[in-house]
Order: C-alpha cells, then sequence, then structure tokens
C-alpha cells in the first residue's frame, strides 16, 4: 500500500512559536503572532504542498486556537480524506481535501501546539507537522464550487492565505527558514 505524506520540521518551535514565562512558578508557552512558513514538500508522486501555520491563530481564528493552511501547488483530480499531526498529538481528524481545491485551511487548541513544544524543548528536537492521506474519495464527488482554485499557480495559492475575504490578516512576521520578514 502507498504512504503518501508530507512532513515539515519546525526547527527552534518553542523560541520561534512561542514567547516562555512564568505562571504560578511553573514556565508556560504563550502563543507568538506570527505565521511559520514551511519550505514546499513532495506530497507523494501528486503535488508539493506548503504549511503556513499561525501559532496565536490567523485574524479567523477562534480564541485559544492556532491555525494552519495547506496549499498545494496543483489541485488534487480526487477528493480524499486526511488527518493532520503536530507532534504526536492529532490536530485534524479524518477531514476531506476537495477535488479541484488548491487549499485547506484547520483550527486546533493552541494547548496542543504547547504540548508539541513543551516535548522539544525537554528532549531538544524539532516539532514535527504531518499531513497523512488516509483515502481516496468517490471521483464523482467533485466540489465544483472549489474547481476554479485548481488553475491558480503555487504563488497564487500562497496568496490564498491572506485570508478568505482577501482582507490582511493581522500584522505579525513570517518566518521562513533562518529569515523573518514582516508581513
Amino acid at each position: 500500500e502507498l504512504r503518501v505524506s508530507a512532513t515539515w520540521h519546525v526547527g527552534d518551535a518553542p523560541q520561534v512559536l512561542a514567547e516562555r514565562r512564568r505562571s504560578g512558578g511553573r514556565p508556560v508557552f504563550i502563543p507568538r503572532k506570527i505565521c511559520w512558513l514551511s519550505q514546499w514538500s513532495s506530497f507523494g508522486k501528486f503535488s508539493l504542498v506548503v504549511c503556513r501555520l499561525w501559532p496565536a491563530g490567523d485574524g479567523d481564528a477562534a480564541p485559544s486556537c492556532a491555525a494552519v493552511f495547506l496549499a498545494m501547488s496543483v489541485a488534487p483530480l480526487l477528493s480524499f480524506t486526511f488527518d493532520f499531526y503536530v507532534g504526536e498529538g492529532m490536530a485534524a481528524n479524518r477531514r476531506q481535501w476537495s477535488a479541484g481545491r488548491a487549499w485547506t485551511r484547520l483550527e486546533f487548541s493552541w494547548e496542543l501546539l504547547e504540548a508539541a513544544l513543551e516535548v522539544a524543548d525537554r528532549e531538544h528536537q524539532d516539532v514535527l507537522l504531518r499531513l497523512d492521506l488516509l483515502e481516496w474519495q468517490d471521483p464523482t464527488k467533485v466540489d465544483s464550487a472549489n474547481a476554479s482554485q485548481s488553475k491558480a499557480s503555487p504563488k497564487e495559492n500562497l496568496r490564498r492565505s491572506r485570508g478568505r475575504s482577501g482582507s490582511p490578516r493581522r500584522r505579525g512576521y513570517v518566518r521562513t527558514g533562518p529569515e523573518v520578514r514582516r508581513h
């Protein structure tokens, strides 16, 4: 059986994604208001995929939630279900990625990311983000409302991460590898 997944390593994650403070005598992590941007990663033979992570959530996120935006270089021809992991914890279970849609967005609790940061800090390792394809869906159930996104370039798909309404996200920093830039 062919396993399809994409994995990203967030180096120095406790320092990059959070601030460390003391609360009640113990250290706690507070999410930074930044956007961490991954490199493109292979998603099997089908596409490349990139990940944007907002530890404190993006402009649409619920309180105390982090947000992730995933974009493919080529929209999938078939819908599929997937899981998304942050460290060892599952952030999204059996979510559907619709055929013809080049991007998807999801939210998960800050506590899940905080737990991964605590492990990374204690064991001096990276935080892993992983997208796992579970199963392909029936090709006759293509979501035609999302078909227009399949023609978008990878650069256009990344631009869409600014928001569903097109409005810019709250101000912060974008981190791509060793560099940090204002967005």
